[in-house]
């Protein structure tokens, strides 16, 4: 995790969060940790997505774009045949994305890169259109650049075990979240899924099934 962090992270600092009196985590990460600060046993921490850049006007942009599908929005066998969609549709795209077990839960992160950087409202739009198609997103970290967090390979989760990588070494995913991709391939995205989302009827009929108005968890 300091790897990756100290690699890829934004910002200086990430989010920590602050165990109780009781020595539990809360799904909240309210305290400000120097990167520096971190290491493999650091609580569970979240690294910020977006940062600001004067090469960007002093504005806000994302950096990473991390779709994060949660098994309190649909269940474990949800989570994983939408996360193995969505990494296809990313990959048809020619956006690469580094999958992340992030927790014992079955939650699953797909963690993609933009060294462009993002608008704020692109991001918005692709995960709210994602979260109509695939139920398991949840879209809260991707709706506001100064609180867009999410914890890093390598982070412990509340419920105890980390975020590990699923099919990548750190080396390489450093490598390929170094590289990202153009911003002009998310944007092509964003069409496709809102295009998607617009026409109910062309979606796959067992995802279809599922596509209620999900319950937000904010578990990440």
């Amino acid at each position: 995790m300091s790897r990756f962090l100290r690699e890829l992270s934004p910002g200086r600092v990430v989010r920590a969060a602050v165990a109780d009196a009781r020595g539990e985590w809360p799904n909240a990460y309210g305290k400000l940790l120097a990167v520096a600060e971190v290491d493999e046993e650091t609580g569970p921490v979240a690294m910020f997505l977006a940062c600001r850049r004067r090469r960007w006007g002093g504005q806000y942009r994302y950096r990473f774009l991390v779709l994060d599908l949660d098994v309190g929005r649909g269940g474990r066998a949800a989570v994983q045949e939408q996360a193995a969609a969505l990494a296809e549709l990313l990959r048809s795209h020619g956006i690469a994305a580094v999958r992340v077990a992030s927790g014992p839960g079955g939650g699953v992160h797909l963690w993609t890169a933009c060294p462009a950087g993002l608008a704020p409202a692109v991001v918005r739009r692709i995960a709210e259109a994602a979260t109509r198609l695939y139920p398991t997103v949840d879209p809260y970290p991707l709706q506001n650049p100064l609180q867009g967090v999410v914890r890093p390979p390598g982070a412990l989760h509340r419920a105890g075990g980390r975020a590990d990588l699923t099919d990548r070494t750190p080396g390489e995913a450093i490598a390929m979240l170094k590289a990202g991709a153009p911003a002009e391939r998310f944007e092509a995205l964003l069409s496709t899924l809102e295009g998607m989302a617009a026409a109910p009827a062309l979606w796959p009929q067992k995802r279809a099934r599922t596509a209620a108005p999900p319950v937000r968890t904010g578990e990440q």
